[in-house]
């Protein structure tokens, strides 16, 4: 500042102006003005010195760490002119480090056949007709491909992406694991810290491999190409609501080719009401999956169940059948099987040592071959007692006959006979297939009615 108005001072006394009158107008003393500039760098060379010496020793040490240090060794400077020199030098300014990131592990893209399991987050950036840059957070389902959030901002720090995930668990709940890259938000400690406290696993990609996080980089390139260069937004509120119109066609109308051609959210309620609810019934809280309500639905399930439980026992009742079945199973079973083994519930192991050969046994699988009908299978495996009696008892009131349950409380009751059969049938299911594919036993019907407690 001094040197800037001596500038000034000597422009207008070249002017014409007096000394006097040139340095009151800059403020400027008339010492200051006649003084002889110096260079600081050799006025203040041993300060500059001792600053060097101690950086070199401890880099990362701050201005006072560095201060007591010089006056340790004696050095008569005081700590406002060892703080100017500090400054000048540029020590006081941030320094800039990068962050050294924990080793991440390849993982499979293994995904869970059942909808709010995993999740996939992902950021993305655009412009808009003015030149202003703003961000997307796409959440998705993994599962079900179903698009959950699209928050646009111009600033998406971790604070922001938590309270997205805390408006999403007031409306569905919350995955078991949610699948992200390293970005500066994900690493965040608020972040981690939250998910942590909700007993969510984040599961982070290798930096550099976004493929390992196919799933939502898939759907941001149709984001991208559907929406992003589609159309020129003029402001934020434009992008939020035109963002919002194309999520709800991407899961409501859009067809998805990974899914047989059926939006995501139909995708997700055919999963929903399907069998594959039932395999988990027999342990699980059933209050939040609406089932109470629907005790039609309920008997439904419970048939299909008790179909794949008699088609399995159809396969291992003869030997000879077992044996032509072994790598070719009814496609059921094969479908079950491989979603129990995906999911981790189910494993093969070798019987010469014993270890894990999950893997080989998923990758021999062949087309498997078509049964007969339930009935025969039934006959032809000796259990057409047991097929005639959970049969017909699992028929009553679940087909919109005459003696559909009205009352609330015969509701209830008939739900919970319902809940019960399903987790016998699941029990012996999972039973018989454990034995059969590990072992390749027959299992006989005495066994099958211990299971049954029939």
């Amino acid at each position: 500042m001094t040197a800037e108005r001596r500038e000034s001072a000597t422009a207008l006394v070249e002017f014409g102006l007096s000394i006097t009158h040139a340095c009151k107008l800059v403020g400027l003393g008339r010492a200051s003005y006649y003084r002889r500039p110096r260079d600081w760098r050799v006025a203040d060379a041993a300060v500059i010195e001792a600053l060097n010496e101690q950086l070199k020793k401890s880099p990362r040490a701050g201005f006072w760490k560095c201060y007591k240090r010089i006056r340790n060794k004696g050095l008569p400077f005081n700590h406002k002119r060892v703080y100017r020199v500090y400054c000048q030098m540029g020590l006081n300014l941030r320094r800039r480090t990068k962050r050294v990131l924990p080793k991440r592990i390849a993982k499979p893209l293994e995904v869970s056949m059942y909808p709010n399991k995993q999740w996939a987050l992902d950021f993305m950036h655009d412009t808009l007709y003015c030149g202003k840059r703003f961000r997307t957070l796409n959440i998705i389902d993994e599962g079900t491909r179903e698009c959950l959030a699209i928050e646009v901002d111009t600033s998406l720090p971790a604070g922001r992406v938590v309270r997205t995930l805390e408006r999403l668990e007031q409306e569905r709940g919350l995955p078991n694991q949610i699948r992200v890259d390293n970005g500066p938000e994900l690493i965040a400690a608020e972040f981690y810290d939250w998910c942590e406290e909700k007993g969510i696993e984040v599961a982070y990609i290798q930096p550099g491999k976004p493929q390992q996080n196919g799933f939502v980089e898939r759907f941001n390139g149709s984001f991208r190409y559907e929406f992003l260069d589609a159309y020129l937004f003029e402001s934020l509120g434009q992008v939020r609501e035109m963002a919002w119109l194309w999520m709800l066609d991407y899961n409501d109308e859009r067809p998805h080719e990974s899914l047989g051609d059926i939006p995501p959210a139909v995708y997700r309620q055919k999963v929903e009401n399907s069998n594959q609810v039932c395999l988990s019934l027999g342990g699980v809280d059933t209050t939040n999956l609406g089932l109470s309500e629907n005790p039609t639905a309920l008997g439904i399930l419970s048939r299909q169940l008790l179909e794949l439980f008699i088609s399995l026992h159809w396969v291992i009742s003869d030997p000879e059948r077992a044996a032509r079945y072994a790598e070719f199973p009814t496609n059921e079973l094969d479908r079950l099987a491989q979603m129990a083994m995906k999911d981790g519930l189910l494993s093969v192991k070798s019987k010469e040592d014993g270890a894990d050969v999950t893997n080989d046994f998923l990758s021999t699988r062949n087309k498997p071959k078509k049964g007969v009908s339930i009935e025969q299978q039934a006959r032809e495996s000796g259990i057409l007692d047991l097929y005639q009696i959970l049969y017909r008892f699992m028929s009553l009131e679940t087909h919109g006959k005459s003696e559909t349950v009205v009352n609330p409380a015969e509701r209830s009751e008939v739900t919970l006979v319902h809940l019960q059969t399903i987790g016998a049938i699941s029990q012996v299911f999972g039973h018989t297939a454990i034995l059969w594919l590990l072992h390749r036993q027959k299992i006989t019907n005495e066994k099958v009615r211990e299971l049954l407690g029939a």
